[in-house]
């Protein structure tokens, strides 16, 4: 018995196995270890079909909203406003460091830029507008400030 059990089983790793999607008009084979006597029964009409690949759309990604991206400029603005209140103290000071603070405050200030022109660019138009109008002036500000310190580096 446990002979014929093993070959049986043997066989069944040899045969070419099941397709998964069924042929609907053939008949159920029932599960080698199940015996005809068995309590569970099966219901010879359903018919089990696995779906490989789904036919619902992908979710797009969502451009992102103007308070998104103002989010994201608001930090960028903050971290080049520090570095150039640094810049300017030390300018003002006439510190050895002085030089390379501002340095570090254009290189701030250039991450903001491409992040700003990078945001209007690649956003939809309403909300390129409304970052450039929420935005732009803080950036020439600093800009400006940027270059008044530059030109008080120069006169010492």
């Amino acid at each position: 018995m446990i002979r014929r059990r093993f070959f049986t089983s043997l066989r069944q790793l040899r045969a070419p196995s099941r397709c998964l999607h069924p042929n609907p008009n053939a008949t159920p084979r029932p599960h080698p270890q199940m015996h005809s006597n068995s309590t569970i029964q099966q219901h010879p009409t359903i018919h089990i079909r696995s779906r490989r690949f789904s036919t619902t759309p992908l979710l797009q990604a969502q451009p992102p909203t103007a308070d998104a991206l103002m989010d994201t400029l608001t930090d960028l603005y903050s971290t080049a406003k520090d570095e150039f209140e640094i810049a300017a103290e030390e300018t003002e000071k006439k510190t050895v460091y002085a030089a390379d603070d501002r340095e570090a405050a254009k290189e701030a200030l250039a991450v903001l830029k491409e992040a700003f022109e990078r945001a209007v660019r690649e956003s939809d138009p309403s909300t390129g507008a409304e970052v450039q109008r929420r935005t732009g002036p803080r950036i020439r500000e600093l800009e400006n400030a940027l270059v008044a310190v530059e030109e008080m580096a120069m006169e010492d």
